[in-house]
This record gives structure tokens, C-alpha cells and sequence, in this order.
């Protein structure tokens, strides 16, 4: 799962996982694993293998299907977890959402996130429009010594098909 209280963009992908394990590294994994977000039951969109009774994720099962594109397999967990995998999962609307797992014999977690929706997750002031790259150094080394930085990354600019565009203001240290 994320962290509780995390802050995404709208659309922003990540791997929803979510690992019960036994008190007793030598006991049987929990059982009945059930993941809901925001109230929905998302259970069954586990990519994990079946384990022991048919359960998917169940005795530390990986995804190995035939069918799963290659980054989306997994190994195997250790025996005493039940996992549950869902890849490139994203919200679609902004505000906050809850995440919440529970296992048969009745143990839970959950955590509350936030979806900000300008796609400006973590940043300090979200009104202020497109960012540029904050990094105080050129993109092939650290900023030279003698104040040469600023006439450096003004070479850059206008060059064709270049992705960054770097001004005198974007070479200070923020």
C-alpha cells in the first residue's frame, strides 16, 4: 500500500501491494485476504498465482502466468504471507481516498490518500502553473565552481529536439 496521508496526481500509476503475514513464521499464511478501495471490493483484479486452496496469493504465491507481460511478474513471497498484487493501478478523480485490506481472522490496515487534481502531487505552492526543473546543476555534471554555470546552460537553449530548457534563473539553488 502507500504511505498514509501520500499525496498522487490524478493518473499517476503505481503497484497496489499488500502482504498479510502470520504471526508464527512457521504457521499457516492468513487466510481470506480482502482489498477494497474506497469501498469497493477489488479482490478478485489480483494478478498473483493461486497458492494453497485456490487462493490467489495465498502461501506466498508469485505471478507467473504465461499470460502477464513480463513486467508485470513477480516472484514468490515467503510461505507464511498472503499477498495481494494489483499493477499500474491509478485514481482517476481527485480527493481523498481510503485503501483498506482484512484478512480472515479479522486483522486490518488502512490508509487515506490524497489525489491532487492538477498533477502536481508534493509540490509547495499548486497554483503556480508548470514547474521547471529545479536542479542546480547541469544535466552532465555539477555546476562549476568559478560562476560559469549561468553562461554554461545559456549554450544550452534553442538547440533542436532539446527536452530541458535552461534559463540563468533556473541555475540558482532553491
Amino acid at each position: 500500500m502507500p504511505p498514509d496521508r501520500a499525496t498522487l496526481a490524478v493518473g499517476q500509476r503505481f503497484d497496489l501491494r499488500i502482504e498479510a503475514t502470520a504471526a508464527d513464521m512457521a504457521g499457516p499464511a492468513p487466510r481470506g485476504l480482502v482489498v477494497r478501495v474506497d469501498g469497493i471490493d477489488v479482490t478478485e483484479r489480483n494478478i498473483l498465482d493461486p497458492g494453497p486452496g485456490g487462493e490467489r496469493g495465498a502461501g506466498g504465491a508469485g505471478a507467473t502466468a504465461g499470460g502477464l507481460p513480463p513486467r508485470h511478474r513477480a516472484s514468490a513471497a515467503p510461505d507464511h504471507t498472503t499477498n495481494y498484487l494489483l499493477r499500474d493501478f491509478a485514481f482517476a478523480r481527485p480527493g481523498t481516498h481510503v485503501i483498506e485490506a482484512r484478512t480472515g481472522d479479522g486483522a486490518t490496515a488502512r490508509v487515506t490518500v490524497s489525489v491532487d487534481p492538477g498533477g502536481r502531487a508534493g509540490r509547495d505552492d499548486p497554483g503556480s502553473g508548470p514547474q521547471h526543473h529545479p536542479v542546480p546543476w547541469r544535466r552532465n555534471g555539477p555546476r562549476p565552481p568559478d560562476g560559469r554555470a549561468h553562461r554554461l546552460a545559456r549554450r544550452d537553449e534553442g538547440r533542436a529536439n532539446d527536452c530541458w530548457r535552461w534559463t540563468r534563473s533556473s541555475t540558482r539553488a532553491w
